[in-house]
């Protein structure tokens, strides 16, 4: 989505301070992850 952000927050040091607005089903985007080669 590019609409996505990468939060890292200690849960229990921001308790109260967040609350979730939106969330989208993942989709990752192979053409950026391509398989390893055999």
């Amino acid at each position: 989505s590019q609409n996505s952000w990468n939060l890292i927050f200690d849960a229990s040091v921001a308790k109260g301070a967040y609350a979730m607005k939106s969330q989208e089903a993942f989709a990752l985007v192979t053409r950026l992850h391509p398989p390893p080669a055999e």
